[in-house]
Parts: structure tokens; C-alpha cells; sequence
């Protein structure tokens, strides 16, 4: 299985796309793990984004984190965890899903470089 991903970096506030530096590992549980030779110390500041194969409506395939506006002012995320995916609504705390017609929406961008799309306060932990 030749996974997709994208990287964010939390220091640096930077998204790679095609992370080339980064060694990635999938455990017997499923959990992803990281790391970079090139940069000595913990990596725990990186959150690894993995690409499902769906596309939004300009063809754009999706990844953990991606935001869709629903409504105007609704903004939705995607929350996938290696099995299954769906769109939560952003600020909604009790992170009560759904699955849509994901071919109608366009990805607008994504949690970790689109923080002003959050409503203040909420914190996310993907």
C-alpha cells in the first residue's frame, strides 16, 4: 500500500507537501510515526496528514484536516484516522461527525494553515 501524506510542522508553522526528509513508519496498531535524520531531537511537534481517496469538487483529493464551508460561516473539517473519515463541524466540541456528498464541496484549506477559519477558543486534537 503506497500511503499519501502531507506534513505540518508545528515549530516552524510550515505544511510539506512531499516531505522527503521524513522517514514514516505505520505500527502494528495503526499509529504513524516520524522521524528526520537530519534534524537531531524529538519530532513530536510534527502531525503527520493523511490523504484519502476522495476528491472534492475541483478534483483536489483530500487529507486529514482539510475545511470545507458548508454553509455560510459553517466550516467543516476532515477528521480520518486511518480506517474511516468524516466531517466534523468546526467548534463543535462533541466532534459529532458525518459523512456527505464530498464531490460537491471545495476544499478551502485546512486547520493547521487556515487557523483564522477556527472559531476562537476551540482547540483541536486530531
Amino acid at each position: 500500500m503506497n500511503m499519501k501524506i502531507r506534513v505540518w510542522d508545528e515549530d516552524r508553522k510550515v505544511m510539506y507537501l512531499h516531505p522527503r526528509s521524513y522517514h514514516i513508519m505505520v505500527d502494528v496498531n495503526g499509529n504513524i510515526k516520524a522521524w528526520n535524520y537530519k534534524r537531531s531531537g524529538s519530532v513530536q511537534h510534527l502531525k503527520i496528514l493523511q490523504y484519502i481517496d476522495i476528491c472534492d469538487s475541483e478534483g483536489v483529493q483530500y487529507a486529514s484536516g482539510d475545511l470545507i464551508e458548508l454553509n455560510e460561516g459553517e466550516f467543516y473539517y476532515l477528521h480520518y484516522n486511518g480506517v474511516e473519515y468524516y466531517f466534523a463541524e468546526v467548534g463543535d466540541s462533541d466532534n459529532e461527525g458525518f459523512i456527505c456528498d464530498h464531490d460537491s464541496f471545495k476544499i478551502i484549506g485546512n486547520i493547521y494553515e487556515n487557523p483564522e477559519m477556527l472559531e476562537e477558543g476551540y482547540v483541536y486534537e486530531l
